[in-house]
């Protein structure tokens, strides 16, 4: 058989169109999987920026709160002072207890404890007279511009007064050295 031009004709512009036609799939199967790529890539990014966007206000929260706690801790730097003044805080209950007519009948205190940065001193307090004095005694202890935490506090009727109670006050005061 022989092959005329024709046929050769027919031949070449078939094979350039399989060329053709194999050269825009391959071409066009690569700018599909870049796409497909570029999307994968686009998701990530996408998410990761999600994740930084949630850090970013994680973080932010967490300085809020950092900020909060400094400012408690600063409050409560102001009322601990470096010193254990013990002496200061009898004459400011021995003051509290003589403008209101109250008697201190015991007052003990503990060995300092360390803890943390802070020493903690346990300290018991007995006082007679009437209930609302102890009472006012009370809230100026609470209120004082030292850490004072009142732990428990019993108070009884006495027996001798009317109106007359004794309290038991279980305290622990702070300070710094």
């Amino acid at each position: 058989m022989k092959l005329l031009p024709r046929h050769i004709d027919l031949m070449a512009g078939l094979s350039i169109l399989v060329i053709i036609v194999l050269g825009g799939t391959f071409c066009f199967r690569i700018i599909m999987e870049n796409r497909q790529k570029q999307f994968i890539a686009q998701q990530l990014i996408n998410k990761q920026q999600t994740e930084l966007n949630l850090a970013q206000n994680n973080l932010a929260a967490v300085k809020n709160v950092l900020a909060d706690q400094q400012t408690a801790l600063n409050l409560l730097n102001k009322r601990i002072p470096e010193s254990a003044d013990i002496g200061l805080l009898l004459s400011t209950i021995h003051s509290l207890v003589r403008d209101r007519n109250v008697t201190i009948t015991g007052f003990s205190h503990e060995k300092p404890v360390k803890i943390r940065q802070y020493y903690q001193i346990q300290l018991k307090l007995t006082l007679q007279g009437k209930f609302l004095d102890i009472y006012y005694i009370i809230h100026k202890l609470e209120a004082l511009n030292r850490l004072f935490i009142i732990e428990t506090l019993n108070m009884n009727h006495h027996e001798t007064q009317l109106d007359g109670c004794e309290a038991l006050i279980n305290a622990r005061i702070f300070y710094n050295k």
